[in-house]
């Protein structure tokens, strides 16, 4: 069985494992290519260090020891080709934690926040506020899109986990600290991101383990967790109290502090305890293991490699930390950085982590957009709080100053602002935003600019949102209600072209006659686009593929043209580069990707109900494609679309859905869509590859949201 599990590593043999200090009775394993997971290791720390200057940062990379760097211990089977990666993302969680160990509890938590909104790809909920993260996403893109380009949907899992199981807990224990070993690991796993350890594992082994595949072996996996943070918490303990002492940051997570602080040991004898405590959870992950094995005695053979593999990640992870200089050598950089502590007489029985923890500082954070009414822009485009350069101008008389002046009974704007509120708090890819970071990678447009820029496109997308809706009578948005269902068609209406205006005022405020011009020239396009859409709806008349793009040139386009154009004259940089051919074909794929989206994706049956496309009568690609290669179909599918004008307000029936999804499956109309979007993607690819040849200046963040939009392979449904 070994011969087929073990391929990629090598035995470490016991004596050497012994005279490092190792008091491990696992069986330690090390990579064949350690020099891959070296490497790659260096590369990240290297960046890492030019980007930021990081005086936190070591001057080699934390997962390197003299015997073998760490990700070639904890991950021994991992494919060759995928160990620089496994290594990267390794290095990633070493760095952050030592950048987060020089500061206070809120300074990490703000350091956290940058790091996860870097690695937010699928859900860019939080668009990018600052340079550190704008930064860091710059620097991590190219390791994410070469995950996502060898296994899309694990190297989606290993971001989830990095950023929502791991970045978003890390720092924010229970403030009076644990009081159980039990409740104290329950929660270390969280905190020491054993989610994201083990998805690199499953990249590692080319194998995305399901939710039932970690239920079987979920009693030896919590073991082998709790022994690796009882292993990290043993080696670490000086290291992190001196640098608790050093910088007097209320912080220190570690089961040494725990036992000393709830059974009143010393530091000695608590450490102690714990060296016995991981004896005893190695007997319990061999004894959970064993008893895997009686329990499922057709174990399938992923799951038994899993369970084999285990054993050396743990025993690698032990032998790692005893002998890497992060754990061992650290006093040689603690000693340069050290500054001067007041000696604090303690009672020598009691702990000196009497309150080892804070709790983050409660802060309203305000979502972007329009909140509430200091938020409304006045007539000069800025916000009625303070003036956008944040100086003490005097603010113009406001409509709603004027009011209250003249009417004791005043009326204020939460009425006109509760739909937007509504629409901007729905689940939302924010992909316009995350296209302004990637574009501005090569524009470099001043920080104030850039947030109105933002602030403006987002205004115009959630408006144009609440219309269409409106328009195509749909039920849903993004797996919610629809705004004009709740708030009503009429007060939806009022508040998106609200959203208008103030999208006007506040290009106005920039006094940036270009910005003004571009943004009206692209409106009247979209207008223009959208008209046509309708037109052929209402009228049951289906356009030709020439016109369908033209279409989607002005409507889709014309959001992505504005984006580029309001960019371009906010900065002189790369003015002359034409971007036109780019901004096009995104357009063209955005808006083929959605119609075929509609009629096949899961996801978006979800949200937005099943082929509502349909439901529409909507003349999308699909349709479109089908009714010009195969006009034998025209009287059937225009007869269904004619019962949608009989009862708009109804959805067309599952099986007459069904029906034409039969046809378009048999025509091959969504193969030559996919295969469409495919070459959309290459093009696209291409022009990403001419503006960095042109201005010298490569664009990993372009290239990962492209990645991140690119639709699978296609599989055939039958419904």
């Amino acid at each position: 069985m070994d011969d087929a599990i073990f391929i990629h590593s090598r035995p470490v043999p016991t004596q050497e494992v012994q005279n490092a200090g190792c008091f491990t009775k696992l069986r330690v394993r090390i990579h064949n290519r350690d020099d891959i997971a070296d490497s790659a290791s260096r590369r990240l720390a290297t960046e890492w260090r030019k980007a930021f200057d990081e005086p936190a940062v070591s001057f080699c990379a934390n997962t390197y020891s003299c015997l073998g760097n760490a990700a070639s211990f904890w991950y021994p089977e991992c494919r060759p080709e995928r160990l620089g990666l496994a290594s990267y993302f390794t290095e990633l969680g070493f760095l952050h934690d030592d950048v987060g160990e020089k500061k206070d509890l809120q300074e990490a938590l703000e350091e956290n926040c940058a790091l996860a909104i870097a690695m937010d790809i699928s859900d860019a909920q939080d668009p990018i506020q600052n340079q550190k993260a704008a930064k860091l996403r710059k620097l991590l893109s190219q390791g994410m899109l070469e995950l996502i380009k060898i296994e899309r949907d694990i190297a989606m899992d290993i971001l989830e986990f990095y950023r929502s199981k791991w970045l978003d807990i890390m720092d924010t224990p229970p403030t009076a600290g644990f009081q159980t070993l039990e409740d104290y690991l329950a929660f270390r796993r969280y905190n020491a991101g054993a989610d994201a350890f083990w998805s690199i594992v499953a990249f590692g082994h080319g194998i995305r383990y399901t939710k039932e595949d970690f239920d079987i072996v979920g009693g030896m996996i919590q073991a082998a967790e709790n022994t690796m943070s009882l292993i990290n918490d043993y080696y670490s303990w000086e290291k992190e109290y001196d640098a608790y002492q050093r910088m007097n940051n209320g912080r220190i997570m570690n089961a040494i502090e725990l036992l000393m602080r709830t059974g009143n040991l010393s530091p000695t004898i608590a450490r102690e305890r714990v060296r016995s405590l991981i004896t005893v959870y190695e007997d319990r992950f061999l004894h959970e293991r064993d008893l895997l094995y009686r329990e499922n005695p057709s174990l399938p053979f992923h799951l038994r490699k899993l369970a084999e593999v285990c054993e050396p990640s743990v025993a690698g992870y032990h032998f790692w930390c005893a002998v890497c200089p992060r754990y061992n050598d650290w006093k040689l950089t603690a000693q340069v950085e050290r500054t001067k502590i007041s000696d604090v007489e303690r009672n020598e029985d009691s702990s000196p982590f009497s309150n080892p923890t804070r709790g983050p500082k409660q802060e309203t954070v305000k979502a972007t957009g329009i909140r509430d009414v200091t938020d409304i822009p006045n007539a000069n485009g800025s916000m009625t709080g303070t003036t956008e350069a944040g100086t003490n101008a005097q603010k113009p008389e406001t409509t709603e100053k004027r009011l209250v002046d003249g009417d004791q009974s005043h009326l204020d704007a939460s009425a006109l602002i509760a739909p937007c509120n509504y629409i901007e708090s729905l689940p939302s890819k924010r992909f316009r935003t995350s296209l302004i970071e990637a574009l501005n990678v090569w524009l470099q447009v001043p920080e104030k600019e850039l947030k109105v820029i933002k602030k403006v496109v987002e205004m115009l997308h959630n408006a144009s949102l609440m219309l269409d809706d409106i328009e195509d009578n749909s039920p849903l948005r993004r797996g919610k209600t629809a705004t004009h269902l709740i708030f009503g068609t009429a007060q939806a209406i009022n508040s998106s072209t609200f959203l208008y205006v103030s999208a006007v005022q506040a290009i106005q405020a920039t006094q940036n006659q270009a910005m003004m011009n571009v943004l009206l020239e692209e409106l009247q396009n979209l207008y223009v686009g959208q008209s046509w859409d309708l037109c052929w709806k209402f009228h049951l008349r289906c356009p030709t593929k020439s016109k369908y793009f033209a279409m989607v040139d002005k409507k889709t386009g014309a959001m992505f043209s504005m984006i580029v154009r309001l960019l371009k004259t906010a900065t002189p940089l790369y003015s002359t580069y034409d971007f036109d051919p780019l901004t096009q074909m995104v357009g063209r794929f955005f808006q083929v990707r959605d119609d075929y989206m509609n009629l096949q994706g899961k996801e978006y049956s979800e949200q937005k109900g099943f082929c509502e496309d349909l439901d529409e009568g909507k003349f999308s690609f699909p349709i479109v494609h089908l009714l010009e290669e195969s006009p034998q179909y025209e009287n059937l599918i225009l007869g269904i679309f004619r019962q949608r004008q009989v009862a708009s307000a109804t959805p067309l029936a599952q099986e007459s859905k069904i029906q034409i999804l039969e046809c378009l499956e048999r025509t091959g109309t969504f193969e030559a869509t996919w295969q469409l979007l495919q070459e959309f993607e290459q093009r696209i690819e291409k022009g990403i590859d001419l503006l960095e040849s042109l201005s010298g200046e490569t664009n990993p963040v372009m290239h990962l949201l492209l990645k991140t939009m690119s639709v699978p392979e296609r599989k055939v449904e039958k419904w």
